[in-house]
């Protein structure tokens, strides 16, 4: 009986939830969602996710047992998130230099002023962190997020393992091109961001970006003219990236860093990309959230504290226990798992040099 009235519960809140999908939407820019997003699909000035996907996205979670809920952006709580390299870097950049890039793509996000705000409070640098003051814009104030540079480590698994070590981590697949069954991936693909984060608020877990090496090259001071054009940029592509990395979807607005197409070197934030990233982290150290998660649409974020959760890694976890690793399919399909998986693609179309960037 009790069965029943659960199940008839969670079919009225079902009902409820698809009179109200289809929202329009105020704003240039579109945050990741928890909702699973067809790898073809772009957004458009009127709606970042259409009627249709989030109509499957609620009757998903009720055919899974699920209370059905509307799609929730997601957001990092620390103030500070940690990064590492994965110590075999590539074969093709130097590994300083590499490291280097990483630093810049992050700070074009983390060094973003946000208009009309006054509070000057910045993250701060525990005791012990690796990592450097931070100066204060002088134009505006800065947003409430922070990425430090943990080091190496020598774990290149993809994902998030509760109840064990964790990493956010940069690697390069040099060797082979493929997801975690060793199934092959499309070979256009250039880099691949994967964000783990809970279901039900849209907090992040994880995120763990991978280049392919394996099917391209990449450049850092200049293109190779031996390569015909067929390189590419690798700060543009951090750059991009780096956006999906805090939580940004890609935007219908041309001119963009997260427009899902790009030609050529670009990595300057427009307009729409620092409202994204300052709504999402303002200055007042809040995040921004689905009112169904917090009634007043935010949360408090922690004080930084870059260390992943369950602590630093450097090697990977046990195949064992609740863990989600990258898949195609509705991660919260694994009955262990308490998180679910989605990752971001970028595109490039062979033999010219504009290139279509495309998300999952």
């Amino acid at each position: 009986m009790q069965r029943r009235v659960r199940r008839l519960m969670l079919l009225v809140n079902l009902l409820v939830l698809l009179g109200s999908v289809g929202e329009r939407r105020a704003l240039a820019f579109c945050r990741t969602t928890t909702c699973k997003v067809p790898a073809s699909f772009q957004p458009t000035q009127d709606h970042c996710l259409t009627d249709a996907i989030e109509r499957t996205c609620v009757i998903d979670q009720f055919l899974e047992g699920k209370t059905p809920h509307k799609p929730r952006p997601l957001w990092w709580r620390n103030r500070c998130v940690g990064y590492s390299m994965n110590v075999g870097g590539t074969s093709k950049l130097a590994f300083d230099d590499v490291s280097q890039v990483a630093k810049k793509a992050f700070a074009l996000w983390t060094n973003s002023s946000c208009p009309g705000a006054t509070d000057k409070s910045l993250p701060e640098c525990p005791e012990g962190a690796n990592c450097a003051p931070i100066s204060v814009v002088e134009s505006g104030s800065r947003v409430s997020i922070d990425a430090r540079d943990l080091g190496t480590v020598e774990c290149n698994d993809i994902g998030y393992f509760s109840g064990a070590a964790n990493q956010n981590t940069i690697l390069f697949r040099d060797t082979e091109w493929s997801d975690t069954k060793k199934n092959r991936r499309d070979s256009n693909v250039l880099a691949l961001t994967t964000v783990s984060f809970d279901p039900t608020t849209g907090e992040i877990r994880s995120a763990d970006l991978e280049v392919n090496t394996f099917d391209h090259d990449f450049w850092i001071d200049s293109p190779d003219p031996a390569k015909g054009g067929n390189d590419f940029e690798l700060l543009s592509v951090f750059a991009h990236e780096m956006g999906h990395f805090f939580g940004l979807a890609h935007s219908p607005d041309p001119l963009s860093l997260m427009f899902w197409s790009a030609s050529g070197v670009k990595h300057d934030l427009t307009t729409d990309d620092i409202a994204g990233i300052c709504t999402i982290y303002p200055p007042s150290g809040k995040r921004s959230v689905h009112k169904e998660v917090s009634s007043t649409g935010f949360v408090e974020g922690e004080r930084c504290d870059p260390t992943p959760r369950g602590g630093l890694g450097q090697t990977c976890a046990p195949r064992s226990g609740c863990a989600v690793t990258p898949t195609r399919t509705r991660g919260n399909t694994l009955a262990f798992a308490s998180f679910v998986t989605l990752a971001w693609a970028f595109f490039a179309r062979r033999g010219k040099r504009r290139r279509r960037r495309t998300g999952q």
